[in-house]
């Protein structure tokens, strides 16, 4: 698993995401324990200083304890602000007003989703392969720096690193 940095910021004035998933979510505090289950195809979630707070269109709110929190699908994706992304997110907050929004996702499909980024659609298939080799192998590079520093997270979602807007359908990329 690749943990991709999606969003951060402050959370002096609230900060508010828009969760969808057609199967409803499991809601947990780590990504391993699964502690309850979610029947809400939507979600929203509002990061403010330290606090999170989940609210369901019923608009019934939960605040968390934590200040981790992680949300998965049951089945399939989780759509994010209307972007659809494969594995689960983790919201974090701090002691310093500081918000993190990370995208925890299997590498091979964080390569998939990258390549429709990285490459042109009109390249030669290999050239799909050199870009899909390339950047599993700088993936695999921050993903040890990272773990070697310490971080919450190994990858900035940005072309500082690699490019990633989360899954997609396209069928002529090769990984």
């Amino acid at each position: 698993m690749i943990r991709v940095l999606l969003k951060e910021g402050k959370t002096t004035k609230p900060v508010t995401f828009k969760l969808h998933s057609d199967s409803g979510f499991w809601l947990s505090k780590t990504p391993a324990n699964k502690i309850k289950k979610l029947e809400e195809q939507d979600l929203e979630v509002t990061l403010f200083e330290e606090k999170i707070i989940l609210k369901g269109r019923d608009g019934k709110q939960f605040k968390s304890n934590e200040n981790k929190l992680t949300l998965s699908p049951i089945t399939e994706h989780i759509q994010a602000n209307g972007v659809p992304y494969d594995g689960f997110i983790l919201f974090h907050t701090s002691q310093k007003n500081h918000f993190q929004m990370i995208n925890w996702v299997d590498l091979e499909d964080y390569i998939y989703s990258v390549l429709r980024y990285e490459v042109y659609q009109s390249w030669p298939e290999e050239m799909h392969a050199v870009q899909a080799i390339a950047s599993r192998t700088y993936a695999a590079h921050c993903m040890e720096k990272a773990k070697k520093g310490r971080r919450t997270f190994d990858i900035k979602n940005s072309n500082f690193h690699q490019v990633y807007n989360g899954t997609h359908k396209y069928q002529h990329l090769k990984t």
